[in-house]
């Protein structure tokens, strides 16, 4: 039951679960694991949508003292305080309430009952790391989120052995968060016993461990961008040999069921048919009997020729 005290709260209208409550009284969560909200085409489309009157699904929040923080939702309520700031008039949003004080939990919760934009492979993995810090293992982790635990245990490795660089080229798509695994796996297996600092970010140079991850990350990206040239050079010569086919042959719709033909036979296989129809032709149509004849004597002629 919902206490007398938070019945009293500012912006509190609603039944024990279900609340409408002053967008502007929400506040964010700095654990959630939605890294960034706002400035990307879907964020946009998402705020015209409630400019709009679209329909929002309920924000799920929870009590902590005084305060309403959100759970989930951090898109949805971000579009609403941006409107609001643009002048839109927005009294209240629909939220769920949930007494769940436990931030794995939570935070498990964020990520499964997640709608819309999906979280980047990143902001899942440092949500990982945070359930990790309350105390979960992998494995217990996973049956919070319906993931196996080896995914878990992945993500968590990115999280907390990869550099503040690695992370970078992980969120901007330079480097897959599979590779960055792998990555830190084969530097592990070869680093060498030697202690040392990790001194990235405060003025020295990067660790060795930071500069082998970046060089492994440059090999990578450079090998993706060089297989998309190669890629691309190869659909443009395709395009460009279907274009000249087109204006070479213009294909008829007869046409191209031979080609589909030729496609499925040989070249043999396919004359070996052709003679063995033209044979069934001359005793179907009498009256070209002559012509049949000649086109299987022809088309036998050609199939043992090729064969020789």
């Amino acid at each position: 039951m919902v206490s007398a005290a938070l019945k009293k709260t500012e912006g509190y209208v609603g039944t024990d679960t279900i609340l409408m409550l002053d967008p502007r009284v929400i506040k964010f969560d700095p654990r959630n694991p939605r890294r960034k909200v706002g400035g990307t085409k879907e964020d946009s489309e998402l705020k015209e949508h409630i400019r709009h009157g679209g329909h929002i699904p309920p924000l799920l929040v929870r009590k902590d003292g005084s305060d309403f923080v959100l759970v989930g939702g951090n898109r949805r309520l971000y579009a609403i305080q941006s409107l609001i700031a643009e002048g839109l008039e927005f009294a209240s949003v629909k939220c769920e309430l949930t007494t769940e004080n436990d931030v794995g939990k939570l935070l498990a919760m964020a990520i499964t009952d997640n709608e819309g934009k999906p979280l980047t492979p990143l902001e899942m993995a440092e949500a990982y790391l945070v359930i990790k810090k309350e105390g979960r293992q992998a494995k217990e982790i996973a049956e919070m989120v319906g993931k196996t635990q080896a995914h878990v245990s992945q993500m968590l490795k990115v999280a907390e052995k990869g550099t503040r660089d690695l992370k970078k080229r992980v969120e901007s798509g330079e480097v897959r968060i599979s590779e960055a695994y792998k990555i830190i796996l084969e530097l592990e297996k070869t680093e060498s016993e030697e202690p040392e600092t990790d001194n990235e970010g405060d003025g020295e140079q990067p660790s060795r461990t930071a500069r082998k991850q970046a060089e492994r990350a440059d090999e990578i990206a450079s090998a993706r961008k060089a297989n998309k040239v190669h890629q691309a050079e190869i659909a443009k010569a395709a395009r460009a040999t279907e274009e000249d086919e087109d204006e070479g042959l213009k294909l008829d719709a007869d046409d191209k069921k031979i080609v589909r033909l030729l496609e499925e036979y040989d070249v043999d296989g396919l004359l070996a048919k052709a003679c063995k129809a033209a044979k069934v032709c001359a005793k179907l149509y009498p009256q070209q009997k002559r012509k049949w004849v000649k086109a299987s004597t022809l088309l036998g002629e050609l199939a043992d020729s090729l064969a020789a």
